[in-house]
């Protein structure tokens, strides 16, 4: 073979492979390529969903958690007014003592008992028990003022209940004056 022949029959082979290698890569390489992107690019969004999914939960955990801490320390707080979380008697007679000073009574005599504690549940929370603290009050005044003594314990924040009351009329018999026996319970939390 003269050396043109060979020439030209190297140029048409290699024209015929970059033909073939140029088929190849539109019908075979440049698709995968396409497939490989879109797959890339759906990896990448869910990925980004993710992470955006992930912040976002982390923010209502957040959140909860923070709402969950003031709202427990909060709602404790309240439960501490209602029932204290010790003994109070010199806070349940500063609270008795004003209630009769505003009502028109005054105290003629206080006496205090400690009842048994009641236990509570184990799984109602942190108290153990309940405590009971029984006063017994002997205050002197006019009858209404009494029905407002009684009134200011009713709505007061301490939880309380009367247990006994007695009237007794003194003074002289057109005085609008009685001593009147009481007993009250107030209740605290036993730790």
């Amino acid at each position: 073979m003269r050396a043109s022949t060979k020439r030209i029959l190297s140029i048409m082979i290699s024209a015929s492979l970059l033909i073939a290698v140029m088929i190849i890569y539109v019908k075979l390489i440049q698709p995968a390529y396409s497939d490989i992107q879109n797959l890339r690019g759906e990896i990448q969004a869910r990925n980004n969903l993710l992470e955006e999914q992930n912040h976002a939960v982390n923010q209502v955990q957040n959140l909860i958690s923070q709402l969950q801490d003031q709202n427990i320390t909060k709602f404790q707080e309240q439960i501490s007014l209602v029932l204290p979380t010790t003994e109070s008697v010199p806070q349940a007679l500063g609270q008795y003592q004003a209630i009769a000073q505003a009502s028109g009574l005054s105290i003629q005599s206080v006496g205090v008992n400690y009842l048994a504690i009641k236990p509570v549940a184990s799984d109602a929370g942190l108290a153990k028990g309940i405590g009971t603290e029984r006063f017994k009050l002997k205050l002197l005044g006019p009858y209404e003022a009494m029905r407002n003594f009684f009134q200011a314990i009713e709505t007061n924040v301490r939880l309380a209940d009367l247990v006994t009351f007695k009237i007794n009329r003194t003074g002289q018999s057109g005085q609008n004056l009685y001593l009147n026996e009481i007993v009250v319970d107030n209740y605290y939390q036993s730790n």
